[in-house]
């Protein structure tokens, strides 16, 4: 007994013979005419090399990936494929024409270009600035400190001394930002009993010059009646005007602040010729 590779049985109704060979019809290159059919795996008695069976799907092999459909044409819903139209070629819509990120094919256009940035006008700066132009920031006036102890003896110097020094400002000027700095140039002095006096940018105190109390200085000066006066300063700043970008701008003439005045009591003071001091005897004359 041998293993053949098919056997026919007859399908019931159908008694027609087959004119195809058995090899033909195991290997599947005729089908009988549609009648008896293939049995795989029959036992028979007889001679014959056997057949093998038609190869099966192998369990190693790397499945295919499934076909992806390309998009539809626009205004075709369901057809896939290309579209007669007018207008350009429209590269996501044409699966044969797709590539990343779907760009126009045609190399002749030319790629977008950015509109360029449009720089800020300049400011309307002028040439020259005047003390005018920068008035409004005019430095605050600046108080003077009347040496000894705000007060003053008949006929002795007593000192004004003008706590003055560079500084900056900023705002606005022009429409654009400034920054102002201001550097005192000179002070004016009114002691207020119709004597004047100029200093230079520094109006020093005693300690500062490392002088005594009641000693001259370039703004000390000496009443000559016991009372009460007005004593007022000017200060004179040069500036300079910086716009950051648009660049610095030296003012034209000085800037000058309003006038700050404080008051000094003058005093009378005798000088007595006593036998003992004070200390001595503190109930003594002019103790």
């Amino acid at each position: 007994m041998s293993l053949v590779a098919a056997d026919f049985t007859e399908t019931a109704g159908d008694h027609r013979s087959s004119s195809c060979s058995r090899l033909e019809v195991a290997t599947g290159r005729c089908d009988a005419g549609g009648g008896p059919e293939i049995v795989i795996g029959d036992e028979r008695e007889g001679g014959g090399p056997p057949v093998a069976p038609a190869p099966g799907p192998n369990p190693g092999a790397i499945p295919a990936p499934p076909a992806v459909p390309g998009p539809l044409l626009p205004g075709v819903p369901g057809v896939p494929g290309e579209q007669e139209d007018d207008g350009p070629t429209d590269v996501c819509a044409t699966p044969e024409l797709w590539r990343p990120p779907c760009l126009p094919l045609d190399p002749a256009e030319p790629a977008p270009v950015p509109a360029p940035v449009e720089e800020a006008a300049p400011p309307p700066i002028p040439p020259v600035i005047t003390e005018t132009d920068v008035a409004v920031f005019a430095p605050v006036p600046v108080v003077p400190v009347i040496e000894p102890h705000g007060v003053a003896v008949r006929g002795a110097p007593m000192n004004v001394a003008v706590p003055v020094h560079a500084h900056s400002v900023t705002g606005s000027l022009f429409g654009a930002p400034v920054t102002l700095t201001f550097t005192p140039e000179s002070i004016w002095l009114d002691y207020g009993d119709g004597t004047t006096g100029f200093a230079g940018a520094t109006a020093p105190t005693w300690d500062e010059l490392g002088q005594e109390q009641l000693t001259a200085t370039s703004t000390s000066h000496a009443y000559r009646e016991a009372r009460t006066f007005e004593v007022s300063v000017t200060v004179a700043y040069s500036a300079i005007a910086d716009f950051g970008p648009w660049g610095v701008f030296p003012i034209a003439g000085e800037v000058v602040s309003s006038p700050a005045a404080v008051d000094v009591r003058v005093y009378e003071v005798e000088a007595l010729l006593v036998e003992r001091t004070c200390v001595e005897d503190p109930a003594g004359p002019g103790c």
